[in-house]
């Protein structure tokens, strides 16, 4: 297979630089694309602001109106958006959005749109930028950047190869969106119920639902010589649990059982400077006789008759219980507390053990499914990666 490389400016035409201002916009008119209205997949029409026929027949005399077959390339700002342009409507651009015109008989559309994006293109680009704060690509810089020219069927075949690689990364990212908004609404549709309209639901208070009064954590001493692990508020309100966001400790002699961590043990941040993370909470994922939960928690053994653990978890973090808890928080010092009596008289919506259960059954198999779609997404970002380097060699 015959490839050669060509500079830039021998392969393509830069048509304009788009215009240099913003005319004004209106309700009605024709449409004024920006960078903001360049996104995957599409040119934002719909959205696009609108400018007056005068404004826009000047900008087409100025030559800043795309026509199909061009490449649209932002260099300003943003840089490295890009879309191939197919004249859905008649539009003006601005100077952010540079007009490339690929010179058909050697340089195909898509092919050309695929190497705008790449990494090796992005990469050379850039070291021809200028402007400080914002970053700036100067197209007459670039005329003598090689782009590979294998022939246009060749050109093509990478074209469609490429194509069907973003389309699926754009099919598992839209999947990933839908799956995080299902997952968010979840506990609203138990709340409505999940398992049918008869399952009762009631308030109930947090209160009522303890196997064993609320404890405080104990925190070290400056004078101690029993050394143990000692989590530290990080460990609970980052959204999930982790066991690594601990530090060493000393006491006076050996914490007890019941301030060691335990899995069935919902730890809840008693105090902070920061109102939104006081009354966080979340369960260890196991036990650890190693590690003590400090003062600054608390500690919620639930009844297993009752409350279901993943339920309960999803349920406090919930804007219903947020905003009880926050109301019921006192500051002192510059630091928002709530005591054991406040986290007692939370109330929660309570569905049956068993409609609980569902819910977590369900929402731990969309939360591995998530996890599987995000793995694929890197995946086929290394993938895409992986095909530009082969197939744009600089």
């Amino acid at each position: 297979m015959s490839n050669y490389k060509l500079p830039l400016g021998e392969a393509c035409s830069v048509i304009t630089d788009g215009t240099h201002y913003t005319p004004k916009a209106q309700e009605h008119g024709r449409p004024f694309l920006t960078v903001k209205d360049m996104h995957d997949g599409c040119l934002d029409f719909k959205n696009c602001s609108r400018i007056s026929e005068a404004d826009f027949q000047d900008a087409i005399r100025n030559g800043c109106g795309p026509q199909s077959g061009d490449v649209l390339f932002s260099k300003d700002g943003t840089v490295g958006k890009v879309h191939p342009f197919i004249a859905e409507e008649d539009c003006a651009v601005l100077s952010s959005v540079a007009i490339l015109r690929p010179k058909r008989d050697i340089l195909d559309q898509g092919y050309f749109a695929h190497f705008l994006r790449s990494e090796a293109f992005l990469r050379k680009a850039l070291r021809n930028k200028t402007g400080s704060a914002i970053r700036r690509i100067i197209l007459a810089n670039l005329r003598n950047l090689e782009i590979p020219l294998p022939p246009l069927e060749e050109q093509r075949r990478i074209a469609a190869i490429l194509d069907k690689a973003s389309e699926i990364k754009a099919l598992n990212n839209a999947f990933i969106f839908r799956l995080r908004a299902l997952l968010q609404s979840l506990f609203s549709r138990v709340g409505d119920p999940l398992s049918g309209d008869d399952v009762n639901h009631e308030l109930i208070s947090l209160g009522k639902l303890l196997a064993k009064p609320l404890r405080n954590g104990v925190s070290p001493s400056s004078h101690g010589t029993y050394k143990c692990r000692v989590l530290t508020l990080s460990a609970i309100t980052r959204g999930s649990y982790r066991p690594e966001a601990s530090k060493s400790g000393f006491f006076a002699q050996e914490p007890t059982e019941d301030k060691k961590v335990c899995s069935d043990d919902f730890l809840i941040c008693r105090g902070n400077g920061n109102l939104t993370l006081v009354g966080l909470g979340e369960f260890p994922a196991e036990d650890d006789t190693n590690t003590v939960f400090p003062d600054t928690m608390i500690a919620a053994r639930l009844r297993k008759d009752l409350v279901d653990k993943m339920y309960l978890s999803i349920a406090w973090k919930q804007g219903s219980i947020r905003r009880q808890i926050e109301s019921l928080a006192r500051t002192t010092n510059g630091t928002a507390k709530v005591n054991q009596a406040a986290l007692e008289s939370i109330e929660l919506l309570l569905p049956p053990l068993r409609a609980q259960e569902g819910f977590s059954l369900l929402y731990d198999r969309g939360k591995q499914m998530l996890k599987s779609c995000e793995s694929i997404e890197g995946c086929l970002e290394k993938l895409t990666s992986s095909l530009q380097h082969e197939f744009f060699k600089l």
